[in-house]
């Protein structure tokens, strides 16, 4: 056993949902897997499931974990037409398209990363601005994703934050950490322009709000104004929150995208958690 089984709520209309209608959305990183189901006709999210790494060897042996994850579920054995494999994974970078070069993927990539020879890159558009976003795609991930799931996409879940943010109409500056395990992504806007983003690891609360107040501080943004959202693995009772509320005034935890419709059990649970998952969905 690679995993354990953490949260199942499955809409008992799925069940009759016709494979044409229905995207599945994955959202892989080194300690967890979750996915969701959208049903297009009716804007209908229909389900969501998640999955604990029981290992702590990272994405070494993905194939297997996602094997076993669909061997497992029946959701997951269902006919789709599109699926959405999402990275989470702190290797990526923007390249502006003005100076983007088809074929230099990997080398943008090497000035802020270090790749081994035979690891392999993609890169998303970012819709809202003229920017790519190159990242890694691990050989096991691919491989894994195209053998069990028809017309699969892949896109990094920096992207969609990045997309996200750049719809919210603000005149201010606006601040969304998404917290995946021991990471921080950080990314921040004003007036639907990029500001900043960044992929932070860190071991302590402590060592996370030091890189928070550094980028106020850098940007020279008042902790007393401008505001934080917050999005992914993180709770009101936590430390992490607890300490960011401490220095900083405005914090609140994300909301669901607003234009979808969400199934009785998943509407219920904290709005900020499937983040990225919910609005893969909404981006596309």
């Amino acid at each position: 056993m690679m995993v354990a089984k953490n949260i199942s709520i499955i809409a008992p209309k799925l069940a009759d949902s016709i494979s044409k209608n229905l995207l599945l959305s994955i959202k892989i990183s080194e300690s967890n897997v979750s996915c969701a189901v959208f049903d297009i006709s009716k804007k209908n999210i229909l389900a969501i499931k998640t999955w604990n790494i029981l290992n702590n060897d990272g994405l070494l042996g993905i194939k297997e974990t996602l094997n076993e994850i669909v061997d497992n579920s029946s959701v997951l054995k269902k006919t789709f037409k599109k699926t959405f494999v999402l990275l989470d994974n702190p290797v990526f970078t923007l390249v502006p398209d003005k100076i983007y070069s088809i074929g230099n993927e990997k080398k943008y990539l090497e000035l802020n990363h270090t790749l081994n020879s035979n690891e392999k890159t993609n890169v998303d558009d970012i819709n809202k601005i003229p920017v790519k976003n190159i990242y890694l795609l691990p050989a096991e991930i691919e491989t894994a994703s195209k053998k069990l799931f028809r017309n699969v996409e892949f896109t990094h879940t920096s992207s969609i934050l990045i997309n996200t943010i750049l719809s919210v109409e603000n005149k201010n500056e606006v601040v969304l950490i998404h917290f995946s395990n021991k990471r921080i992504d950080v990314i921040i806007s004003k007036d639907k322009k990029l500001l900043f983003c960044n992929t932070f690891n860190f071991i302590s609360a402590e060592d996370m709000i030091y890189f928070i107040l550094n980028i106020y501080h850098q940007l020279n943004l008042d902790t007393s104004v401008v505001p934080v959202m917050l999005a992914g693995d993180i709770e009101k009772k936590s430390t992490a929150y607890e300490i960011i509320f401490k220095y900083i005034k405005n914090v609140s935890f994300c909301s669901k995208p607003a234009n979808c419709q969400y199934y009785q059990g998943i509407q219920d649970l904290p709005e900020h958690i499937n983040y990225c998952l919910f609005n893969s969905f909404t981006c596309e």
